[in-house]
């Protein structure tokens, strides 16, 4: 007589580990899974000789199947052994030894059924993984409007510090002249820019390597929160410090705005890191937006020193100069305050919780295929392998901030008005020129860059070598700024009138947003989903190198003004 297994239906994955406990009776299989039907007059246990005939013809005597039929069905840890369907009863059955005959009809059919579970069990933690990537939910506009103010937080320090000119000008100005006089600028004055820029440069990029090479072993919020946190303690202190006297004091409020810079800087890179980090695990249109959130950040730094600017018109030079400050601040502030809470509100949202679950499933699902493979330890990622796949895309991200921040601002802000070169100066030259034709028109034309690099598919992302080439041609800013009318006479002046400074500022800022965001993209899409964390902060590390060493360059661009 023979025993058929009817409208069986099993996975195709071969299982090479078996779990060590399921449930002796698991619950009721769907019948598109495994159902088992005995003959009508049931199944005889007392021939030992009558073959098993399954669906691809009867077993020869003697027929133990073969080492993959074992492999399929093992033992299955609900206390019986389970035989290949196809094999002879005569053969072999898997650990432990026991002859199958010994067990009931029910027993037998709820080990075949505990075998289908086992294997599904098996293969669970890929099923969930890919179910999710299959039933993506909606996306979020809430999310992606707060990662967009969590990228303005990341630069906002930095751009909070390089716009307040006048106010860092009245600072460090000589407190034996008139304070409106920039004829002869002090020496802290000339250089502010310079030293800013190493002090926020060198620290950002340790810190950013750092918290690529390191930062995975910190809890994620743990290390948003906290960082961000440090950031807007040293702000406060820095609006605490707009309003006090410190002309007796100059040298030393100096370095003490040296070492708070350092400070905010650290945490700002940490920050920055993480938040790539994790805008990594979300659909490509939500790292867009922290790309595009920090260029919004840098326009709503401009636009808010604009805005104090004229609130405190009227006022006397001093004064204005403190007022607006104090109000510029206090913005910066208020604005991190909301980061942070923003920031909270959304790690307790489904749509946040989706996307992170579904990055931990699929690093967890990874580490069971790489232990059972025992090739490397589960949370072995290769530093070096991430970088060789993103090496062009870094390199290309890097270059480009290396003549952004050589030039911008030490010497792009130093640009004045031919109009001021003739003596006769207006509001407009003397206090809206460099705001809104240096700053706000820059960081404008890099948030359109950025929003285009979003959209925009073009280079395509294997054409690494024409990003390349016009991150190269980027180089060429230098002797177009330096040939522009910056006052000093130190170099001849090709481009005199406003116009060339301006149409400048545009190219420089839209080439800057476009090409920083291509690579910022590009880069984490060429490793594979549980490197793409790693590979984003590696990004922003390079990123940050490009600051560094942009920075000390600047220093040698004012040397030869």
């Amino acid at each position: 007589m023979q025993r058929r297994l009817a409208g069986a239906v099993m996975p195709d994955i071969v299982p090479s580990v078996v779990p060590a406990v399921l449930p002796a009776v698991p619950p009721a299989v769907p019948p598109a899974v495994l159902s088992v039907v005995p003959p009508a007059d049931g199944w005889d246990d007392s021939d030992d000789s009558e073959e098993y005939d399954g669906d691809s013809g009867a077993g020869a005597e003697g027929d133990e199947g073969t080492a993959d039929d074992e492999a399929l069905l093992g033992s299955v840890g609900c206390g019986h052994p389970v035989r290949h369907p196809n094999s002879r009863r005569g053969g072999k059955s898997l650990e432990p030894r026991k002859s199958l005959e010994a067990h009931s009809l029910e027993q037998r059919r709820d080990s075949a059924v505990a075998a289908a579970w086992g294997r599904l069990s098996i293969t669970s933690l890929q099923a969930k993984a890919e179910q999710a990537a299959d039933d993506e939910p909606p996306s979020s506009t809430v999310i992606y409007c707060i990662f967009y103010l969590l990228g303005m937080g990341t630069l906002l320090p930095w751009n909070f510090f390089i716009t307040a000119d006048s106010y860092w000008n009245y600072k460090f100005r000589n407190v034996t002249s008139d304070s409106t006089d920039d004829s002869e600028p002090t020496e802290l004055q000339y250089n502010f820019f310079g030293y800013l820029s190493v002090a926020s440069m060198v620290p950002n990029t340790i810190f950013l390597t750092l918290n690529a090479v390191l930062g995975h072993n910190i809890k994620q919020q743990v290390k948003l929160v906290s960082s961000l946190m440090l950031v807007i303690v040293f702000f406060i202190i820095t609006t605490v410090l707009v309003p006090i006297d410190s002309d007796d004091w100059q040298n030393t409020f100096f370095a003490v705005t040296m070492v708070m810079v350092v400070i905010l800087n650290m945490g700002a890179a940490v920050f920055q890191g993480g938040l790539f980090g994790l805008a990594a695990q979300f659909p490509a249109r939500y790292l867009s937006a922290v790309i595009s959130g920090q260029a919004l950040g840098a326009v709503f730094a401009c636009v808010a020193r604009i805005v104090s600017i004229a609130v405190s018109s009227g006022q006397d030079p001093d004064s204005a100069a403190v007022n607006s400050a104090l109000v510029y601040f206090i913005l910066a502030d208020v604005t991190l305050v909301v980061s942070i809470a923003c920031y909270v509100w959304m790690s307790r949202m489904s749509f946040y919780e989706y996307y992170t679950r579904a990055s931990r499933l699929t690093s967890a699902t990874d580490d069971e295929s790489v232990a059972r493979a025992d090739s490397e330890t589960p949370n072995d990622i290769s530093v070096w392998r991430i970088f060789l796949k993103i090496k062009w895309y870094a390199l290309s991200v890097c270059l480009v901030f290396v003549v952004t921040l050589a030039l911008f601002p030490a010497v792009t802000a130093k640009i004045i008005p031919k109009r001021q070169e003739d003596g006769d100066p207006n509001t407009w030259t003397r206090d809206y020129f460099v705001p809104v034709c240096c700053f706000l028109l820059f960081n404008g034309c890099d948030y359109i860059g950025r929003i285009l690099g979003g959209f925009t598919v073009w280079p395509k992302m294997n054409h690494w070598y024409l990003v390349l080439g016009f991150t190269l041609l980027r180089f060429a800013f230098f002797p177009l700024f330096m040939f522009c009318n910056n006052g000093q006479k130190n170099l001849s002046i090709v481009f005199e009138e406003d116009a060339y400074y301006i149409v400048f500022m545009v190219v420089f800022g839209l080439s800057n947003g476009y090409l920083s965001t291509l690579c910022m993209i590009y880069g984490p899409s060429l490793v594979e989903p549980e490197e793409q964390n790693t590979a984003s902060s590696m990004m922003a590390a390079f990123l940050g190198l490009g600051l560094c060493l942009g920075a000390l360059l600047s220093n040698l661009s004012i040397s030869l003004l």
